[in-house]
């Protein structure tokens, strides 16, 4: 007999909990439990040292045609239970606030109403060595006016741990918590 065991990574409690439930079922609890411990102080030192600092908004892209000089079908984080808590977890805000769609396509004009501070374009690894950072960031001429574009805070992430929620969220929360307060950062919090 094959045994299964089933755990749900749709959101970060849910990925940490499965750590537990995993740990019994292969008799590994006491460590489990102290990955638990480990990962829940890891999210309060972010906590600590960005929970007093503005939150900036933040838009999280999940696909889009890259490459082409312009924005188009750009799939974003909404509000669905794992990006947009990863965004809070590492001190900012989604700047998508509207409705209750997961997953919605914006248009450049979208893009230019939401007025992002920062832009995570998260790229699977092999488009990004096929296209090129730099045609990457080019594409997002078409939105020179917003925020993120005009300060520079288009952040790139072609790391795999970005794209799949599981145990190495951790890393894409300490990562983009880095990015969002790099103040944060240099004064060795």
């Amino acid at each position: 007999d094959l045994q299964t065991l089933l755990v749900c990574h749709k959101s970060i409690d849910g990925i940490i909990d499965s750590f537990g439930t995993i740990g019994r079922a292969c008799g590994k609890g006491a460590e489990a439990e102290r990955m638990q411990r480990d990962y829940r102080d890891r999210l309060a030192k972010i906590h600590q040292g960005t929970r007093h600092l503005a939150r900036p908004r933040v838009l999280i892209v999940l696909d889009r045609i890259y490459g082409s000089g312009h924005l188009a079908d750009v799939y974003i984080a909404g509000h669905d239970d794992y990006f947009d808590r990863v965004i809070g977890l590492a001190g900012g805000q989604n700047a998508y606030r509207h409705g209750g769609i997961r997953y919605p396509v914006l248009s450049a004009e979208g893009i230019l109403r939401l007025d992002p501070e920062v832009i995570v374009d998260l790229v699977p690894p092999a488009t990004l060595k096929k296209v090129g950072r730099q045609p990457m960031l080019d594409d997002w001429k078409d939105v020179n006016t917003v925020a993120a574009v005009k300060s520079h805070r288009l952040l790139i992430f072609a790391e795999d741990y970005a794209m799949v929620p599981g145990p190495r969220f951790i890393r894409l929360v300490e990562d983009l918590a880095r990015d969002f307060h790099p103040e944060v950062g240099r004064s060795g919090s």
